[in-house]
């Protein structure tokens, strides 16, 4: 692997902690793991907004979000994913929030932050929370690419509302 795994982290915001001690035995070894009480309220973009005020001044390049009930079989298969990642120069991997699973019908435009893993290197780089605040929305025909989708999915759902988006 090219990167070291002192670069990688998992980060899982918990809403289910008996759960999550079931199922984290199963994630990647050797990386170092964070955990965000979501019990409270703290999830979609809030657990991205803290999230990100939280790693913004680690050495963590890559960071793999994913939710307590995530289960890993392979669990190495993520820095296969990550290699991939690097050597195609991809930000974010991840699946859209609707229109791919059919009970996940919200807007195709973000992912769902249930398993996802981002460049966080590259994300810290245009980061920019107040943008990303103040545009919350998507205009209506802006995106065109949609026909291929399966499943239900509403495009006009608030970004802010389901999960976090991060455009470059």
């Amino acid at each position: 692997m090219g990167i070291h795994k002192s670069k990688i982290a998992i980060l899982t915001t918990v809403v289910n902690f008996e759960l999550y001690e079931k199922t984290s035995i199963l994630f990647p070894k050797g990386i170092k793991r964070y955990v965000i009480d979501g019990r409270n309220r703290m999830h979609g973009i809030d657990s991205i907004k803290f999230m990100i005020s939280k790693l913004k001044d680690t050495a963590i390049e890559w960071l793999i979000m994913a939710d307590e009930d995530v289960i890993f079989y392979k669990p190495d298969t993520v820095f296969a994913i990550i290699e991939r990642m690097i050597n195609e120069d991809y930000t974010v991997a991840g699946v859209r929030d609707g229109g791919i699973i059919a009970h996940r019908n919200h807007n195709p435009y973000v992912i769902n932050t249930f398993f996802s893993i981002l460049n966080l290197k590259t994300v810290l780089g245009i980061w920019d929370k107040r943008a990303m605040l103040k545009h919350q929305y998507t205009k209506p025909n802006e995106f065109k690419d949609l026909q291929h989708l399966n499943f239900a999915y509403n495009a006009k759902v608030y970004l802010s509302h389901i999960t976090a988006s991060i455009y470059g």
